[in-house]
């Protein structure tokens, strides 16, 4: 359970040992964050030595333009540093929200298209690799909440209910359609501390792509997150603690499991 957390936490790590034949540029800071989240640092409970950054590169609009994800590796030496994936959002005109992602990898390049409704909600969205369509999600809505059907290729569809209670995720249930065996429940519990996250302009398609992996809780609400609890095909409860800086602002979750520290995240603006 802690491993599939990990996954979704990590925007789908893709680790690879050939050579790269996508050239992922390294990770520069070129406009001011304006006070958001400039970077995060995740660290697993299983693997102190290893950390994983994400860097977020904004324009003079404060829309996330680029995302850096950076793999840290003490335990082998030299040190290991590796940029292993690259998004590059891209919109259209001044809309808040992206049209198309392309994002690279060590050896492949996807492109994601996106589609919203008047009122600024994601529909649908669509992942391209090598000239295929590999992933298609539409999403619907439903007043206190929505659903997502997402086809993968080479995978079981699956189809997620969201119900949403004063802004938070409090249910969120998933089920592949005939095999009800891998039906899943996941209850979120938040305080009232600003989610840092939440009021980046990618937010939106950035949770509902991490739905495919049981969803990123993080994202999830404009409150930060402070328990997780899942039942069903997979089951777990995780605690967060967390911590403030002096102006308020969080700096540090600490996720236990059993009173075993599954992963600490740490916020930089």
């Amino acid at each position: 359970m802690i491993k599939n957390v990990i996954v979704a936490v990590m925007f789908c790590v893709v680790l690879a040992s050939c050579q790269k034949e996508y050239n992922v540029p390294d990770f520069v800071m070129e406009v001011p964050s304006n006070g958001l989240v400039k970077a995060y640092k995740l660290v697993h409970g299983d693997e102190p030595g290893k950390a994983y950054f994400t860097r977020f590169q904004y324009d003079s609009s404060k829309r996330v333009t680029t995302v850096f994800s950076i793999e840290l590796d003490s335990t082998v030496s030299p040190i290991k540093r590796d940029t292993f994936m690259v998004e590059n959002f891209i919109y259209n005109g001044s809309n808040a929200l992206p049209d198309k992602l392309v994002t690279g990898y060590y050896t492949t390049k996807d492109t994601s298209y996106y589609k919203y409704d008047n009122a600024g909600r994601l529909i649908s969205d669509s992942t391209v690799s090598l000239g295929l369509t590999v992933l298609t999600k539409n999403i619907t809505y439903t007043g206190t909440g929505f659903k997502v059907f997402t086809k993968k290729t080479g995978a079981a569809n699956l189809s997620d209910s969201i119900v949403i209670s004063a802004d938070n995720m409090v249910l969120f249930e998933r089920q592949i359609p005939g095999y009800s065996q891998y039906t899943q429940t996941v209850q979120l519990g938040y305080e009232g501390i600003d989610n840092p996250l939440y009021v980046q302009n990618i937010r939106p398609v950035r949770f509902h792509t991490d739905l495919s992996d049981l969803g990123w809780p993080f994202y999830s609400s404009k409150n930060a997150l402070k328990t997780y609890t899942q039942s069903g095909y997979q089951s777990g409860s995780f605690t967060a603690v967390n911590t403030l800086n002096n102006a308020g602002k969080l700096v540090k979750q600490t996720v236990s499991q059993s009173g075993k520290t599954a992963l600490e995240i740490t916020y930089e603006y």
